[in-house]
């Protein structure tokens, strides 16, 4: 949506789970919506000292701003078809590497890798029935094939 994209959704009995991937060989360091990051190179030498952790472009958002606009987009679109759903945020930090120097409070939850993920995902609570998880996915499957489609007969949307 105009809000941006969501990396990845995780729908189960334990709720709905948004996540965004950063790749950075970096210690990064939250405050609220605040990010910044001090990289490194393989051998671990400083080669960027803290500067914000924004995405590219002119919108200039924390990565926990790239999930939460989103997020909150489709918490709405759901709530239009009729669901009340949380859905919990969590930004996926992949490069082997990265850590979190400090937190202080951050929208978003971390994680460090897929298992911190998914053990973030097993210790929450079961909170939606199985015709609740099934009609939720099949609403969101339906509509990213109507844009798909949408995409296909638009030969700009194709040339991206």
């Amino acid at each position: 949506n105009s809000r941006g994209e969501i990396d990845g959704l995780l729908l189960g009995p334990r709720g709905l789970h948004a996540y965004e991937v950063k790749y950075h060989n970096a210690t990064v360091y939250i405050r609220g919506d605040d990010w910044s990051s001090e990289k490194f190179d393989r051998y671990g030498n400083v080669v960027e000292s803290r500067r914000p952790m924004v995405d590219k472009g002119n919108r200039g958002r924390s990565p926990g701003q790239q999930l939460n606009e989103p997020a909150d987009a489709l918490v709405e679109w759901l709530r239009r078809r009729g669901f009340q759903v949380v859905i919990t945020r969590v930004v996926l930090l992949t490069h082997p590497n990265a850590r979190v120097g400090s937190s202080r409070d951050a929208t978003v939850q971390v994680a460090r890798s897929v298992t911190d993920l998914l053990r973030l995902i097993e210790r929450a609570p079961v909170t939606m029935r199985a015709k609740q998880v099934a009609e939720i996915a099949e609403v969101i499957r339906r509509d990213h094939l109507h844009h798909e489609q949408r995409g296909r007969g638009n030969p700009a949307k194709r040339a991206r």
